[in-house]
Order: structure tokens, then C-alpha cells, then sequence
């Protein structure tokens, strides 16, 4: 039973004396680079750390990338020999000229993208023009079913008649296949009434009397609204060949509208800065709308109190009395200067429209923009009008504004005022209510109920197409 004690012993220090195990990689202190470097050579695997994908946002998309064909430079694009023969086919010069308006005007407002108010705009010129807009009655044709067999597949001006929504007053499928046009180019005649052609005089009357005292625009944007979209509409007319034998009354439609881009902005300014200060300061002295308007002229406020703060409504009469003198020492008769304030009288009130004959304003002068200059009137009704009973003279009475004014008055321009003649002879501006340019027209729709459709209002009947 003895212990061998040198085999245990040998054993045991053949244990103690193998090698030691390689020390631990120190993570902290080396590179990723050598990290990995000393992994791979010692064949341990390693996870390389999971990187946070950025998050690429989204380029949100503009749906409406299409242009609306009412931008400034918008051209129409290049037709196909395919496209030119079609129209060629759509407006033949042998169909009547309701058909090929009424397919026109279809067409082109599907191809055009439209904004609420640009649309009444264009709606209320048509009614305007004696176009119609609504539901036809009994003016399409066959449908496919009632054809029958072996009738021809319907074109496109079968298609367009049958879905057309806005078609010529009185012109409907009973009068289409009667020989109602006369001799005359552009005269229509029904139910012992004349209808004519004429697309400047109804652009005329949109771009004054409705666009102004029936849409009440006023401003440079919406004014350029309806201008644009009257003169696109009438380009679109002449580029798919749909009139030639109105060619030059459309074109002098079209020069209309480039007019009135200049006079109706002028009328626009010029209404904003009238009756200007000379005129304030008179109507502050003699009487008008401006007389006792400022508070510390009356003896008490509006309240009942007194009161010494000044008010920002008119001019005192202490400033308006020295201004009034300045100017008329460089602008007044010998007689005028001698008068002074105490020595004049108001002798009339005139509410009047006036048409301007011509404009003279300072080249240069100490007052700068506030510098007078004259403007000579006659006294205007529209055509047909009685002319109201007044005291001015007929013709060549002048009257005086700033020249920060009269640069944006014209020959021409129709000013609606309330106009005070004094005992020296002199005219003032008081009240200015309207301004128009000088093409102004005035005409009634002709259809009552088609203008209740388009806004609501209510006007006597005419006659008129376009």
C-alpha cells in the first residue's frame, strides 16, 4: 500500500509548468483597427457594431406640376399634322359661328385649370356675350343606342355638341337646321330680334362696367385676374383659327385688354389719392365733406364733450387756410389772390361726371410731388344719356391736383365727383366716388335669369352676342 510519491509528485509539476493562457485584449485601450487586426490573427470572430441608418426624408411631390394655361408665358403647344386637321374639321368656316363658339368654349375650359373666382369672372363674360351656361335642352344629338345599326361611330364635334354646357342664346336645335343667319356677317336674326358679333364691345363692357361696378375689383391683382384670363381666352380663339372672319375685331379685342392693363391701375391709384390736399383744404374752408371734420373745429366731440386732442380725420382750418393761399399765390388770377379766404363764396354743388381733355403738369418745381398741376374737363354722360342739369360750363373749366396725382390721371378718364364752384371762379374737387377708362361701355346682359345664375343680380333685358 505505499504511496508512490514520485509519480504524484511528477504529475503535478508537469501541470504547474505548462504556459500560460495569452492575457485578455484590452478593448479600451487599442484601435478598432487593431482590434480587429489582433481578433483576426488569433481566429476569434468579432461583431462589428450595427450603424443607425439615417432616415432619408422624403421629397414631397407637387401635384399640380401642370401648368394651368393662364400663366403669363404659357404657349400653346405645337399641333400635329393629326391635331391640325381635326380642328381644321371642328371649326370649318362652313359651320355656323354658334357652333363653332359654343365647341370652342368647351374646349378650352377643359384645357385650362381654374380657380374659383377666375371662373365666375369667365362666366359672367359669357353671359355677357349672350352664351348661355348651363344644361342645354334638346340640343344634343342620337345617343349610341338610338342610332341603330350600322350608323357611324359618333365624331368628335358629335361628342362635343352632345356634352357641351354652354351653348348661344336662342340658338338651339330647332333654329340649327334653318337658314337664320342673314347676309350680314355677324348678324343673327330671331323672333324678330337682331343679334350681332362683336367681341371688342363686349370686352369693353366687362373690362369697365362689370369688372369695376358689378365685381367691384380694385385691386392691381385681382384687376390683372380678369384682364388675363379675357385675353387668354381670345388668344386661344385666334391660335385655333375658330373665327377668321371676326379676325381683326378679335384682335382689336385683345388691344383692348392691353390697354386696359394701363388705365384700369391708373384709375385704381388715382381714385386712392384724390380729391388730394388742395382740394381737402378748400372743401375744410368752404364747405363740403371735409368742412368741421376735424375735431378741434367744433366745439365739442362726438360725444357731447370738449375735448383738445387732436383727431386724424381732416385738416384744421388754420392749416388748411395757409395752404390754401400758398397756392393759389402761384396758381390764382390777380383777383383770386386779392379775394383771399374771407372774400370768397361757395355759389353751387354739382354731382357730375366729367371726362378729361388734357393734363398739364409741372416739369419741376419747390412743392416736388405736392406741386399743382391742371387737369380741363367737360362734363360727360354715356351715349343715349340725358345730360343732368348743372351750372358748370359745357366744356374747358379746369381743375387743379398734385402731381403725385395727375401722373396717373389720362385723356379720356371718366371721374365721377361731387364738384363746388366758388365766387372767384375757382372749381374744386370734394367727393370723388369713380374713375373709368376712357374705352368705357356700358351694356345690359341679355338674359335675366343667366345672370342670376352667374351672381345673383337682377338687370333688364338687351340683345347681344359674341
Amino acid at each position: 500500500m505505499g504511496a508512490n510519491y514520485d509519480e504524484d509528485y511528477s504529475d503535478t509539476e508537469s501541470v504547474q509548468l505548462q504556459s500560460p493562457p495569452p492575457p485578455p485584449i484590452n478593448l479600451r485601450t487599442q484601435t478598432d483597427d487593431a482590434l480587429a487586426a489582433q481578433a483576426k490573427a488569433q481566429g476569434l470572430e468579432t461583431e462589428e457594431p450595427v450603424k443607425k441608418k439615417k432616415k432619408k426624408r422624403s421629397k414631397k411631390k407637387n401635384k399640380n406640376t401642370q401648368p394651368s394655361g393662364f400663366e403669363e408665358f404659357y404657349v400653346e403647344a405645337v399641333l400635329t399634322p393629326e391635331q391640325a386637321e381635326e380642328l381644321s374639321k371642328l371649326y370649318s368656316i362652313r359651320k355656323p359661328f354658334a357652333e363653332r363658339i359654343e365647341l370652342c368654349i368647351q374646349r378650352y375650359r377643359a384645357k385650362r385649370r381654374w380657380d374659383p373666382m377666375r371662373l365666375k369672372l369667365f362666366d359672367r363674360y359669357l353671359v355677357l356675350g349672350g352664351i348661355r351656361t348651363g344644361q342645354k335642352a334638346y340640343g344634343g344629338g342620337l345617343s349610341l343606342s338610338a342610332r341603330g345599326e350600322g350608323a357611324e361611330e359618333p365624331d368628335a364635334a358629335d361628342i362635343a355638341a352632345q356634352t357641351a354646357t354652354d351653348f348661344v342664346e336662342h340658338y338651339t336645335t330647332s333654329t340649327r337646321n334653318q337658314n337664320d343667319w342673314t347676309g350680314t356677317p355677324g348678324v343673327f336674326e330671331d323672333d324678330d330680334e337682331e343679334w350681332w358679333v362683336d367681341f371688342e364691345h363686349v370686352v369693353k363692357v366687362f373690362l369697365s362696367h362689370v369688372i369695376q361696378q358689378v365685381f367691384c375689383l380694385h385691386t392691381e391683382e385681382d384687376l390683372l385676374l380678369g384682364i388675363k384670363t379675357i385675353r387668354n381666352f381670345l388668344n386661344y380663339i385666334v391660335f385655333h383659327n375658330v373665327a377668321p372672319e371676326y379676325s381683326s375685331n378679335i384682335l382689336k379685342a385683345i388691344s383692348i385688354c392691353t390697354l386696359a392693363e394701363k388705365e384700369l391701375l391708373f384709375c385704381n391709384a388715382a381714385n386712392r389719392k384724390l380729391p388730394g390736399l388742395f382740394n381737402t383744404c378748400c372743401s375744410a374752408l368752404f364747405g363740403g365733406h371735409y368742412l368741421n371734420l376735424y375735431e378741434n373745429d367744433q366745439a365739442t366731440t362726438w360725444e357731447g364733450k370738449s375735448s383738445s386732442k387732436r383727431s386724424s380725420l381732416g385738416i384744421s382750418r388754420d392749416v388748411a387756410r395757409g395752404h390754401y393761399l400758398e397756392c393759389i399765390a402761384k396758381i390764382g388770377t390777380p383777383e383770386q389772390i386779392v379775394a383771399s379766404v374771407e372774400g370768397v363764396k361757395l355759389v353751387r354743388k354739382d354731382a357730375i361726371a366729367f371726362e378729361v381733355l388734357s393734363v398739364d403738369l409741372p416739369k419741376s418745381g419747390a412743392g416736388g410731388a405736392k406741386e399743382l398741376g391742371s387737369i380741363d374737363v367737360k362734363a360727360w354722360v354715356y351715349e343715349g344719356e340725358r345730360m343732368p342739369k348743372h351750372g358748370l360750363p359745357e366744356r374747358g373749366w379746369k381743375l387743379w391736383v398734385e402731381k403725385d396725382i395727375g401722373m396717373y390721371l389720362f385723356v379720356g378718364v371718366k371721374v365721377q365727383a361731387v364738384v363746388y364752384t366758388l365766387s372767384n371762379g375757382l372749381f374744386y374737387l370734394d367727393t370723388v366716388t369713380a374713375l373709368s377708362p376712357s374705352y368705357y361701355t356700358y351694356l345690359e346682359p341679355p338674359n335675366q335669369s343667366d345672370v342670376n345664375d352667374a351672381d345673383g343680380e337682377d338687370v333688364e333685358e338687351s340683345s347681344a352676342l359674341t
